[in-house]
């Protein structure tokens, strides 16, 4: 089973909230480029100083669950209220891959390094051989599979007009999984 078969109900609770914010001229493009942008400062955050302030990683559920709501509100806004566009559809899109590619390439540091402080890890970083380590391919496994699979829901759309957004890399499925990977990382016992 996939979250994106809670799409309706989910979409059934945002509707006041997209229907209030086209009554205050706000479009579906603003909203797709704020999901963005929300994405890309949580991903700094995470990147950085999570690893001192270990409670800024419960940002990270909670960033992902706006993105998914701010997700939902502008495809509504777009079919809903005839805001639907060619660059909307590039900015969703295109704004999905972005802001997947930030979250998780926002884990990098914590996994390369994981047990020392910012000021260490930076002269880790800066000192790392050319072939990087294992871990570092993973994530970059991650971005290729999450690229991947928004690539695959556009080509199912333009070849069967059918988006394709279901499945276990589904968008919604790879937020639950950073977002509770966020809370475990929140909430867990600090290391001595």
């Amino acid at each position: 089973m996939s979250l994106y078969q809670l799409k309706t109900q989910f979409q059934n609770q945002l509707r006041p909230i997209s229907n209030a914010l086209v009554e205050q001229n706000v479009t579906a493009n603003q909203v797709t480029v704020s999901a963005v942008l929300l994405s890309i400062g949580t991903a700094y955050i995470i990147a950085k100083p999570a690893a001192e302030q270990q409670r800024l990683w419960l940002l990270l559920p909670s960033s992902l669950f706006v993105r998914m709501a701010l997700n939902a509100i502008d495809g509504m806004m777009a079919r809903e209220h005839g805001q639907a566009s060619t660059l909307g559809a590039v900015l969703n899109e295109v704004g999905d891959m972005v802001a997947d590619t930030a979250l998780l390439a926002s884990l990098a540091p914590h996994i390369l390094t994981p047990h020392i402080n910012n000021k260490e890890r930076q002269t880790v970083i800066a000192n790392l051989p050319t072939n990087i380590s294992t871990s570092q391919h993973h994530i970059t496994g991650l971005i290729a599979l999450s690229i991947g699979t928004e690539l695959l829901g556009v080509t199912s759309n333009t070849m069967l007009d059918v988006r394709a957004n279901q499945g276990p890399l589904g968008k919604s499925d790879r937020a639950f999984i950073l977002g509770v990977l966020g809370a475990f990382m929140g909430i867990r016992p600090k290391r001595q």
